[in-house]
């Protein structure tokens, strides 16, 4: 795994509630393909919104990576999807309701 991602954003260990945050949001996700190889990753509890975005994953020819925006944009590379996947599961910063108001809001 190569990582621009901030290792101090990284939680560790997990208490029960945010485990079962990150099995929820797992179990949610949506995959919306933008392009060849290229997907929009959206928390599917949320129906419309800058919310919904969770990030983008692109197929390369060394794995899959992934884009994220944190307070800057933040890429990494993993070799399979799914463990691209569990990484914006596991770096996902909160849950919707918790949100900001001006998380992502260029986006709209």
């Amino acid at each position: 795994m190569r990582s621009t991602f901030p290792p101090s954003l990284i939680r560790s260990p997990l208490a029960d509630a945010e485990a079962r945050r990150i099995r929820e949001l797992d179990e949610a996700l949506l995959l919306e393909q933008v392009g060849t190889g290229s997907w929009r990753v959206c928390d599917g509890r949320i129906a419309t919104g800058h919310e919904r975005f969770l990030g983008f994953v692109d197929q390369k020819d060394d794995g899959f990576e992934v884009m994220q925006l944190t307070d800057f944009f933040v890429w990494s590379v993993f070799p399979t999807m799914r463990t691209a996947l569990s990484h914006i599961v596991a770096t996902n910063p909160s849950v919707p309701s918790e949100r900001p108001a001006e998380h992502l809001g260029w986006l709209k």
